[in-house]
């Protein structure tokens, strides 16, 4: 049936119709963030200055047999060293200008400092990751899935290196973690130490990604780690022990503000300075993967 003529509608009467603004925010997903605190951390080291730390090595010395009436045979090893370089500076930057803090029904410094931290933050979780490039020790490649076989392979190169049992870690991607939950050994598992509800504690609260453990093996799962643009794209999983890598944050994310009277604006900062490297290459296995 056809409305009569001059009927008023939504379109005529538009002006009064109200739009309404959520008080919820769409904020953007971060990634779990799980590198950083499971490497070696010489913080300490570079805490008041300095821009290398040099870390040396020490041998294992070797025993001789020891003939009767002979001189004992002296071990003399020449050590080396390993070095981290404190070169990484980096910064988030954004300016508030008072308009927009004053006419906005959202607290728009907290949000955005708080998504400068994390900003901050998954820089240094994926310079970690990044650190896989050095790794003499892989399995895998672009186009096998992460399997039984090849976890077990990654395994063995850590024992094969003496590598310590406790503070080992499997760093995932999703897709790899899609593939570990088709293989009944694992998903079926039940028990202390499998599942999120046992996930270990850091510094009173349970860790980001915590998925399972697999052979000792802590596992985690992120988004955060690096996918190599290939014919097939290959992710860079990453299986190691803590002392595979150090890093020194010679600096911890900071947090400055400062009004701009110029602008008429707040102008907010968040940095960090630190340095990173592989020290035990034996001891870390880039686990390739198809993506």
């Amino acid at each position: 049936m056809a409305y009569p003529s001059g009927q008023m509608g939504t379109t005529e009467n538009a002006v009064f119709i109200p739009e309404i603004w959520s008080s919820e925010i769409i904020r953007a997903t971060e990634a779990n963030l799980v590198l950083a605190d499971k490497v070696k951390r010489y913080d300490g080291d570079v805490k008041s200055k300095g821009d290398t730390i040099h870390i040396p090595e020490l041998s294992n010395l070797t025993a001789h047999a020891k003939t009767a009436g002979a001189a004992v045979t002296l071990n003399n090893p020449t050590e080396g060293e390993k070095e981290i370089s404190v070169d990484q500076h980096y910064e988030t930057s954004f300016m508030i200008e008072d308009i927009s803090k004053v006419q906005s029904a959202y607290n728009l410094m907290s949000e955005y400092t708080g998504k400068a931290g994390y900003s901050i933050a998954k820089n240094v979780d994926y310079a970690i990751a990044g650190l896989y490039s050095g790794l003499s020790q892989y399995v895998g490649d672009g186009s096998t899935d992460v399997d039984d076989e090849n976890i077990i392979r990654a395994v063995q190169y850590l024992d094969e290196a003496d590598a310590p049992e406790m503070d080992r870690f499997f760093v995932i991607k999703p897709s790899a973690k899609a593939d570990l939950m088709g293989i009944d050994k694992f998903v079926l598992r039940t028990g202390p130490g499998w599942g999120p509800q046992d996930s270990p504690i850091l510094n009173g609260a349970k860790e980001n990604g915590f998925w399972g453990d697999i052979y000792g093996v802590k596992v985690f799962v992120s988004t955060n780690l690096v996918t190599q643009v290939a014919t097939p794209n290959v992710v860079h999983n990453l299986m190691f022990q803590k002392e595979a890598f150090g890093l020194a944050m010679q600096q911890s994310p900071r947090t400055q503000s400062q009004y701009k009277q110029e602008y008429l604006a707040n102008l907010v900062t968040v940095d960090v300075l630190y340095g990173l490297a592989e020290l035990r290459d034996t001891f870390a296995v880039d686990f390739r993967a198809k993506a």
